[in-house]
């Protein structure tokens, strides 16, 4: 037997752009490393160039992630099939780049949540390949459903579960769900690996500016949950941030959190920059715009310039609590409920974006200014044991690793 490095892939999602993958991939890697120093992490990338770029500093491998589109010969023929009625879901990607891997991790937080009538098929058949190498394959910092399927699909989606290696969930509605699958024997709480990257950078104290300092933090995303167009959303939003500026006296810092210049309905940085005109003029020269592509450890200075933040992105929340700063989490997902809860014990500090209205939103946020050193303070003490959270898998990850090499039971997929 060689004494060769133990060896993990992190998979699954579309590129660090996106500051709560990147803070995935920084915080996983982490873990890992307090696993085995010496492991060498991979990450699987779709946007190869700009992910090296960005992770640069980070010690993680970035490979190609080789996917096959829609007209690729392996759709053509499942589709095909689909007229006979015989179901085949082949693996949409290339399975080479787990070669030689001891584990591979599905990242990314909510690739195992899926709109009604949907489900993760596609995670699901590769997870599948990759066990059926001897490979473990972990579900990691994950939330999992709920899934508004049929029967059949249901007990598909259970069996899956089941066969997974080792889930680490991140929040208690994720183990609630699964519990209530009979899901449970391979299921780890944890908190997300974002919570760990970067711990040095924080605001023990409030900022010195004489002003209220609000960061926000709004996305084209948090705007199709409002359940009007995207122009209604934006009016909408319009007025709130226009009501905290005028009443409380406040100076605002938009926060963008996913830099999609290729994806216009993904893009925070658009959508802020919209978001601002839409303001009164007299107002405007009030709302300052993080500038230029400071990445999620980059952002924490912006972050502690704070009194307190709005975030709808749940990884810019994380990040803001992380960095001490009192936080309001704009929620349009379970996930992000979830997510509040588990910081604060209760949903105070959380407000739908369908409630981004000034009567909603003034009080809480003048509620929330008066109880910021308390707020902080608390955080103070709950942010270290939500870190010891997240390393809470760390056994977990450590027996698995231990296990013989992957390679030793590779069959292909």
């Amino acid at each position: 037997m060689t004494n060769r490095s133990k060896t993990a892939l992190l998979h699954g999602i579309w590129g660090t752009y996106n500051y709560g993958c990147e803070a995935i991939v920084r915080g996983t890697a982490t873990l890992l490393r307090q696993v085995d120093p010496d492991i060498v992490v991979w990450y699987a990338s779709a946007r190869i160039a700009d992910d090296r770029i960005r992770l640069r500093d980070s010690g993680v491998n970035v490979i190609p992630r080789r996917l096959y589109g829609r007209y690729s010969a392996r759709n053509v023929v499942r589709k095909l099939l689909t007229k006979t009625r015989m179901d085949w879901e082949p693996v949409m990607e290339g399975m080479k780049m787990t070669d030689g891997m001891d584990a591979v991790l599905s990242i990314g937080g909510d690739i195992y949540t899926a709109g009604p009538g949907q489900y993760p098929r596609h995670p699901m058949r590769f997870g599948d390949a990759v066990l059926a190498r001897g490979i473990p394959y972990i579900l990691f910092g994950a939330s999992v459903g709920p899934f508004e399927v049929t029967e059949a699909v249901e007990d598909r989606i259970r069996r899956h579960l089941r066969r997974i290696s080792l889930i680490t969930a991140r929040e208690p509605e994720t183990i609630s769900y699964l519990a209530r699958l009979g899901v449970s024997d391979n299921v780890v709480a944890c908190a997300d690996p974002a919570y760990v990257v970067a711990p040095d950078v924080h605001g023990v104290t409030a900022p010195t500016a004489r002003k209220l300092v609000i960061g926000i933090n709004l996305s084209p995303l948090s705007a199709r949950h409002v359940g009007r167009t995207l122009d209604t959303a934006l009016t909408q939003q319009a007025r709130a941030i226009s009501a905290l500026i005028e009443e409380l006296d406040a100076d605002v810092l938009f926060l963008p959190h996913v830099y999609a210049p290729f994806a216009s309905d993904d893009d925070d940085v658009r959508y802020l920059q919209e978001l601002r005109t839409r303001l009164p003029v007299s107002l405007q020269a009030r709302v300052e715009l993080v500038e230029g592509d400071p990445g999620f450890v980059g952002m924490k200075h912006h972050l502690t310039r704070c009194h307190l933040v709005i975030a709808a992105r749940m990884h810019c929340a994380i990040n803001a609590v992380s960095c001490l700063v009192p936080t309001i989490f704009a929620s349009y997902s379970s996930k992000a409920v979830g997510m509040c809860r588990y910081v604060y014990g209760n949903l105070e500090w959380n407000a739908s974006v369908r409630e981004l209205l000034p009567e909603r939103l003034v009080p809480l946020v003048a509620s929330m200014q008066q109880a910021g050193p308390n707020v902080r303070n608390y955080l103070r003490q709950r942010v270290p044991a939500i870190r010891r959270d997240a390393a809470a898998v760390v056994p977990s990850l450590s027996r698995l690793l231990a296990k013989p090499e992957a390679s030793k039971h590779r069959v292909r997929a």
